[in-house]
């Protein structure tokens, strides 16, 4: 190899490497991110929000586990069913919510409604259980306790 080739080819070869690490660095999951959360609003995004909101994630992180609760769905009462929920696509019908794993239901995947004051109920059909959504101003409150500790 002449020397001019080696003036050429391993600039080249090192700005490459450069290149991949730093492609490769964008497209990784941050280590601490529930999969979730990326799955929702993409690996970009996630990144961006590390960097320029992470009270965002711990925000999002949170809102995942404790914005909602599992009971048993009481006789006789008539509750909206879960299924007529779209999702961030609009579309209705695909909901299935697994109550024995629910560390991989997404609730950021859907539209569900929240009331300022009061909490919001829906069945799970074929389940006897119903999904119990916390009132924006009690998961709030709940939150900034959480934050305090």
């Amino acid at each position: 190899m002449t020397l001019l080739e080696k003036k050429i080819i391993y600039p080249l070869l090192l700005l490459t490497l450069i290149v991949s690490i730093d492609v490769y660095g964008q497209n990784t999951t941050p280590s601490n991110t529930d999969f979730r959360i990326v799955e929702t609003y993409g690996i970009d995004y996630v990144n961006r929000m590390e960097l320029e909101s992470p009270n965002r994630l711990t925000y999002l992180t949170y809102f995942l586990e404790h914005s909602y609760f599992i009971m048993d769905y009481p006789k006789g009462k008539p509750y909206e069913d879960i299924n007529s929920i779209p999702d961030k696509n609009g579309v209705v019908g695909n909901l299935i919510i697994d109550i024995n794993n629910l560390s991989a239901f997404n609730v950021l995947n859907y539209n569900f409604t929240r009331e300022q004051k009061t909490r919001t109920f829906y069945k799970i059909v074929n389940t006897g259980k119903m999904i119990v959504f916390y009132s924006q101003d009690e998961f709030l409150k709940n939150y900034n306790e959480f934050l305090s500790e």
